[in-house]
């Protein structure tokens, strides 16, 4: 069953890669650090999407919700802060 997460990791890996060859000209009129911001907004918005509609928020159990925010939140943090 560990092939599924290396597969999901690989294809998201692979998504963001492609998105950024693909954007090159919104990246240079918007900048870096702000078309990766609306990046990393619109890729958190489809995945919570995704999971809410395929029900997978129950399979996360209530002891990992601390590290979950605390790392989304320093990630936020640090790309905001050049």
């Amino acid at each position: 069953m560990l092939i599924l997460p290396v597969l999901a990791a690989v294809g998201a890996s692979s998504g963001w890669a492609t998105g950024i060859v693909l954007a090159q000209w919104p990246a240079r009129q918007l900048g870096a650090f702000e078309f990766t911001r609306i990046q990393l907004f619109a890729c958190s918005a489809i995945l919570a999407a995704l999971v809410s509609l395929l029900g997978y928020w129950t399979t996360i159990e209530w002891a990992y919700w601390p590290a979950f925010i605390a790392s989304t939140v320093i990630g936020i943090v640090l790309e905001i802060s050049p």
